[in-house]
């Protein structure tokens, strides 16, 4: 089978080769920083709305989603933590008494029996 899918590779390589660009054609594509600006790096302690219980909450809930595959990745954002399979699933933002989720499900398959759900499909979130 790999075998098979390398010999594909090759002939779909002939068939449609990667192009040859210059570099002024490329310019125009290319994202733009600074040579000595590094791209910002975000950590847990970057959030200013971090206190102890925000911290405890989160520790407890970033363990449960961790857990639930190899395949969920975190991301530290500058505004929100974003977990991720194939796109975000879950964000969680922060706040002094409280950690906001917004979960990428439909609402209506939501069980929330304490009514603390809020739908924000059109709020564009």
């Amino acid at each position: 089978m790999t075998a098979r899918a390398a010999q594909l590779g090759e002939i779909a390589t002939k068939v449609w080769p990667y192009p040859t660009l210059t570099e002024s054609e490329l310019a125009p594509y290319r994202k733009h920083r600074k040579q000595d600006e590094a791209a910002p790096q975000y950590s847990l302690e970057s959030y200013d709305q971090l206190n102890a219980h925000t911290r405890m909450l989160f520790k407890k809930l970033n363990t449960r989603i961790l857990n639930l595959g190899t395949f969920v990745t975190r991301e530290f954002r500058k505004l929100y933590i974003a977990y991720k399979a194939d796109t975000n699933f879950v964000d969680v933002v922060i706040q002094k008494a409280r950690l906001r989720l917004s979960v990428n499900m439909k609402y209506g398959d939501v069980i929330d029996p304490k009514g603390i759900c809020k739908d924000v499909t059109a709020v564009g979130r």
